[in-house]
C-alpha cells in the first residue's frame, strides 16, 4: 500500500539488520511496547515510541531516565496547541476550567477495559497539563460513584505560577475536549483541541422577538483551526520533523520524555481510582 521496499516479518530480523539506521518509531499495542524499549535502550539510538508505553505507569519506573527515548504525544504539536502556549506562557493567576468527556465502557465486567480509553488516550489531555502549565500539583479530587464504576471526577491542580487549573471528567458525555483559559482581559479556548479561539471582549445582543432576554456573546480575536499537517493527522508532520531535529541534534524540548508519560498516567489512574 504504502510501497514500503525494505520490511521484516518479524523484529528480531530487524534488530539484526541495523546498518544506516538512524533511529526507531515504534507505533504497536501498549502490551508490547516495553519490550522496544529495551531492546532500543540498549542499542542507544533515537526513538519515538506511540503513548503511554504501558497502562501502568509503575511500569515505566526503570526507564525515567533514559534520553534517547521519547513518546508521541501528538496533540503537543497541534498548532492550536502552540497558540495555546504563547498565551500560557509566564502568565500567573489564571483560571483554567478542562473537559475531558472520555468514552468507557461500563457495561464491561473488567474494570481494566471499562477505563482502557482513560489510560490510553484521556493521558493525552494530562499531558497537557503538565506541558502547558509549570509544575502542576494536585490539590483537591472528589469523584463520583454508582454501585458498580467510577462516573467521573473534579479534580484541581495549582502550578507554580499560581494558575489554578480544573479538570472536570464526565465519562461519556456529549460534549468536546476543552481548555478554557482565563486571565484578567482576555479569555483563550481550545474546543476541540484542534481549534483556537482568542477574545478579549463581549458583544452586547439586546432581546429580540426570539430571544427577549439580553445576551452576551464573546467577540473572537483570533481563530485557529489546526490544518497545518492535516493531510496526515493533526500534529503528526511536526511532531515527526521535531523528532528529525532530535535525531540529528540530540536535543527536543517539545518531545514528550518517558518521565513526561510516567506523569501523565500516574494521574490518569488517579481519575479512576
Amino acid at each position: 500500500r504504502f510501497k514500503i521496499k525494505k520490511y521484516y516479518l518479524n523484529s528480531y530480523e530487524m534488530f539484526k539488520d541495523l546498518q544506516d539506521v538512524d533511529g526507531f518509531v515504534v507505533a504497536v499495542p501498549h502490551e508490547i511496547t516495553l519490550f522496544y524499549v529495551k531492546k532500543i535502550i540498549k542499542l542507544g539510538l533515537p526513538a519515538l515510541i506511540e503513548k503511554p508505553l504501558a497502562l501502568n505507569h509503575n511500569l515505566l519506573k526503570p526507564y525515567l531516565k533514559t534520553k534517547n527515548i521519547k513518546v508521541a504525544y501528538n496533540r503537543r504539536f497541534y498548532g492550536s496547541v502552540k497558540d495555546a502556549q504563547k498565551f500560557v506562557s509566564k502568565k500567573k493567576n489564571m483560571m483554567v476550567h478542562i473537559n475531558l468527556p472520555e468514552i468507557i465502557n461500563d457495561k464491561n465486567k473488567s474494570k481494566k477495559k471499562i477505563y482502557k480509553r482513560v489510560l490510553s488516550n484521556s493521558v493525552h489531555a494530562i499531558d497537557l497539563i503538565y506541558y502547558l502549565f509549570f509544575k502542576p500539583k494536585i490539590i483537591y479530587q472528589k469523584s463520583v460513584y454508582n454501585k458498580r464504576n467510577n462516573k467521573g471526577c473534579v479534580v484541581i491542580f495549582r502550578d507554580l505560577n499560581n494558575n489554578l487549573i480544573n479538570l472536570f471528567c464526565s465519562w461519556n458525555s456529549k460534549t468536546n475536549w476543552s481548555f478554557l483559559i482565563n486571565d484578567k482581559i482576555s479569555t483563550f479556548e481550545l474546543k476541540p483541541l484542534e481549534i483556537a479561539r482568542f477574545c478579549q471582549n463581549f458583544k452586547i445582543i439586546n432581546p429580540t422577538n426570539t430571544i427577549k432576554i439580553r445576551t452576551y456573546k464573546p467577540e473572537i480575536k483570533r481563530f485557529n483551526v489546526c490544518t497545518e499537517d492535516i493531510k496526515f493527522k493533526p500534529g503528526f508532520l511536526n511532531q515527526m520533523l521535531e523528532f528529525k531535529k532530535f535525531i540529528l541534534s540530540g536535543k527536543s524540548n517539545r518531545l514528550a520524555t518517558i518521565k513526561n508519560s510516567f506523569d501523565a498516567l500516574k494521574v490518569s489512574k488517579k481519575l479512576i481510582s
